[in-house]
């Protein structure tokens, strides 16, 4: 599944209360200071914040489209 880095920014800015911090390497998008997802341009990657179970279910499901990123917390990333 590809979606446009232009496409996603466009989703992005039509949710409420969005706010994008940079990094170096990546860009991170809270929602009143919880951060939900992550973006990395050189490998053009979104990592959306899941439940573990949730994340399992993704991967397993369509391992063709999400992979497991990381854990923290009892949240996985996809």
């Amino acid at each position: 599944m590809v979606v446009r880095v232009q496409e996603f920014e466009r989703v992005l800015k039509t949710l409420a209360e969005v706010q994008r911090s940079e990094a170096r390497d990546y860009s991170s998008f809270s929602v009143r200071g919880k951060r939900f997802g992550y973006f990395w341009p050189r490998t053009r990657t979104v990592g959306l914040k899941q439940t573990v179970s949730e994340q399992l279910a993704l991967v397993s499901e369509r391992p063709d489209v999400f992979e497991v990123q990381f854990t923290a917390g009892g949240f996985g990333w996809v």
